[in-house]
């Protein structure tokens, strides 16, 4: 009698182990379930609207209006920017020129995980639906390849770093992010907890750059405020947008404002490969 109620004991144990096991395995995956949509509507832009290749952020999901398929693919899979040349090759002659309107909506468990979650993740969980809906509705193949091209890396200066600690905002309006880069016009940019990573994505789009990509070699993970101010070389056959030359060159603001430094060198860029894609039906 003593043996059959130590197994029962053992059998319970057991048991409730399992329950343990199962629910915990339930719980991860519900955190971690890809999000279902509610509304995902792709059409062309009006042709007669200057297409800006817009991209929002909303709480429920995020809009892309003016955007190429060039510059889709850009937000899809991180790349620096579709303004950095060779990044993105391949692929139709319309995928560069042709713009269209993107809506997506996510499901009511996705919006109240996103709520709870770090602003980085919900952006690869972005990220991760629009590269879905892109081989849905674009029947979009792409590869990714190692290519050696011109790049500058980001470093730290001699001075070491002039970055700020991050100070805590509230009453964001929904859909801004805490880290984030905020554009001013041309020759101004602001850093909230931003990371060096973006800072380099960012730069990357200037045309000081001349199309190169950014490599952050900093060595610094953590998130900053900056200010970053410059005179921009002007487009060809502009005027100066500082004719006064209030502020200094990009590559002097960076080493005198944030104790950063370009340097050129080549590297090895990995690069995303158009194989196919196909114009979008209609919703």
């Amino acid at each position: 009698m003593r043996l059959e109620t130590k197994q029962c004991r053992r059998y319970r144990r057991a048991l409730a182990l399992l329950t343990a096991i199962l629910a915990a395995a339930s719980t991860i995956h519900a955190q971690t379930a890809a999000p279902q949509l509610e509304v995902a509507t792709v059409k062309p832009s009006n042709p007669a609207k200057e297409h800006l290749g817009l991209y929002w952020r909303q709480p429920d999901g995020f809009k892309c209006e003016g955007t190429t398929l060039r510059g889709l693919i850009s937000n899809a899979y991180g790349v620096t920017g579709s303004s950095v040349k060779g990044l993105i090759v391949g692929g139709p002659t319309w995928m560069a020129s042709q713009a269209f309107d993107l809506q997506v909506k996510v499901d009511q468990p996705s919006i109240a995980r996103w709520s709870n979650s770090s602003q980085e993740a919900v952006d690869e969980e972005r990220r991760s639906v629009l590269r879905e809906l892109l081989a849905e509705r674009f029947q979009l193949k792409l590869h990714r390849e190692p290519r050696e091209m011109p790049a500058f890396a980001l470093i730290v200066a001699k001075g070491g770093p002039r970055l700020q600690p991050p100070v805590e905002e509230t009453n964001l309006p929904a859909g801004v992010p805490n880290s984030r880069i905020n554009h001013y016009g041309n020759g101004h940019i602001q850093g909230h907890s931003a990371t060096l990573a973006n800072l380099s994505r960012s730069l990357a789009g200037e045309s000081e750059i001349n199309g190169r990509p950014v490599l952050d070699k900093t060595g610094l993970t953590g998130h900053y405020d900056f200010t970053l101010r410059w005179s921009p070389d002007p487009l060809p056959g502009a005027a100066p947008s500082d004719p006064g030359g209030q502020w200094p060159s990009l590559f002097t603001a960076l080493e005198e404002q944030l104790g950063l430094k370009l340097t050129p060198e080549k590297a090895q860029v990995e690069i995303i490969v158009v194989d196919s894609a196909e114009k979008p039906s209609e919703n």
